[in-house]
């Protein structure tokens, strides 16, 4: 995997079985497991294959409230069980060093850091 600055990382992958929750958009949901269709985000860039999901629905919640607007599409949580999935675990101080980012960098917004240092 690149890293921002076109350096290699080594990741520190966990495999884990497991539900997550997933939030989308209502009229989408039948592609709960299809990458995001946005270009970029904070953990991915170049139109990379993700699937962003949480361990808990409140989670999930948290994870996109920046995102909805009160006059926005519905959404709707959907559980997903994965089995043998290899994740990278940003909580994990170990993952954040090998990957070469502050254990900070990980729970921000990234558009607004993205908005702050352009």
């Amino acid at each position: 995997m690149a890293g921002r600055a076109g350096r290699r990382l080594i990741a520190v992958e966990t495999t884990f079985s497991g539900r997550h929750w997933r939030i989308l958009f209502a009229d989408r949901q039948a592609e709960a497991l299809a990458a995001a269709r946005d270009p970029e985000g904070w953990f991915h860039h170049d139109r990379q294959p993700a699937l962003h999901a949480c361990l808990t629905r409140n989670a999930a919640a948290l994870a996109v409230d920046s995102y909805c607007r009160h006059d926005g599409p519905p959404r709707v949580i959907v559980p997903l069980w994965l089995e043998r999935a290899q994740l990278l675990d940003f909580r994990d101080p170990e993952t954040n060093a090998a990957l070469g980012l502050d254990d900070d960098e990980t729970t921000m917004n990234w558009r607004n850091h993205r908005a702050a240092n352009s």
